[in-house]
């Protein structure tokens, strides 16, 4: 429900008393609430506190001998220590699921789904697609249309940065097509909030073709939802990519501003490596702008916010582009 109508903030308190009450009482709703309130925690960015809430659910789940909830609070927790960048974590939490024959359809969907965005970020493309795919037919299977079209958003994001990275414009072409269902499925579900997330890939895949105001078109009218519903992080690549278009469109002073509404929001939930990709952007900018001091400063930044974060291909590849762009600069 917190997915499909948009996560009511005002819930939060509500939340936290029935576990306050549950506890006292030593009753295992207890564990339903945490789960409740960590994905309310979850979808608004706030990693620490979600994997906080979510925790003493498992222990709770041991004491109260039920399995009821726990498949769901594995899944939950992988997909937190994936947006906190800990690939290994989420691995682990999701083999759990799969290694295992008592979840349901739905929670081993959502393993395969959450396995397949780790394959994402680390650009294993046979992972991450046959991952997603797993989980699509499961929810096919469950003739389920909120999560069917949830797959087929993660399915288009996947081939659009695939064929980004390959210059296959018949990958970007199924991303839209992906998009373009994933907006009619969330429709047929009475969704009126996650149905903006395709909105905005759609967005992406316009920025892609550099068909700059189709692009902020699409972004702009998701903006609003996101905000509205407090979806942080969802908001955060938003403002982003507007950040993208609109330097396209050489406004530069706008293009800052989006960036640097992104950068604040990165900021403030404390996730680096996706800090440093805006702050790469906004750093590139200044090198358009001929402002070289701002540029060396941010760049700077962001490849010392690299060197603390774990190798990966994605951080050896933005590593190499700041490193470029900062000689750049010094060559000039």
């Amino acid at each position: 429900v917190m997915m499909r109508r948009g996560q009511g903030i005002e819930w939060e308190t509500y939340l936290a008393q029935g576990i306050a009450r549950s506890s006292q009482l030593d009753d295992p709703v207890e564990i339903e609430f945490r789960l409740y309130l960590g994905n309310l925690y979850r979808l608004q960015g706030r990693l620490s506190e979600t994997r906080n809430m979510l925790q003493p659910g498992l222990e709770r789940c041991a004491q109260s001998n039920t399995r009821q909830h726990y498949w769901a609070l594995l899944n939950l927790l992988a997909l937190t220590a994936r947006l906190a960048g800990r690939h290994d974590e989420t691995l682990a939490w999701c083999r759990q699921v799969l290694d295992s024959s008592e979840p349901s359809i739905a929670e081993q969907a959502e393993a395969h789904s959450i396995t397949g965005l780790v394959g994402y970020d680390r650009g294993d493309w046979d992972v991450a697609l046959t991952s997603v795919e797993q989980a699509l037919q499961l929810y096919r299977a469950l003739n389920n249309n909120f999560e069917m079209a949830r797959m087929l958003t993660n399915k288009g994001v996947m081939l659009q940065h695939r064929g980004r990275i390959f210059q296959n414009a018949e990958w970007i072409d199924q991303a839209e097509e992906c998009n373009e269902e994933a907006i009619r499925r969330f429709d047929l579900a009475g969704d009126h909030s996650e149905i903006f997330k395709p909105v905005m890939n759609l967005g992406n895949i316009y920025l892609l073709r550099e068909y700059y105001q189709a692009a902020i078109a699409q972004y702009k009218k998701a903006m609003p939802h996101f905000q509205d519903h407090h979806y942080v992080i969802d908001l955060a690549f938003t403002y982003n990519n507007l950040g993208l278009a609109y330097i396209g469109l050489e406004e530069w002073q706008t293009a800052e501003d989006y960036f640097s509404a992104s950068v604040n929001i990165w900021q403030t939930l404390g996730v680096p490596h996706k800090l440093v990709n805006v702050l790469d952007n906004l750093g590139s900018l200044f090198i358009k702008t001929n402002e070289t001091e701002k540029a060396r400063e941010t760049l700077t930044e962001a490849l010392a916010l690299l060197d603390e974060l774990a190798d990966s291909s994605e951080t050896l590849r933005l590593r190499n582009v700041i490193l470029n762009r900062l000689a750049q600069i010094n060559e000039a």
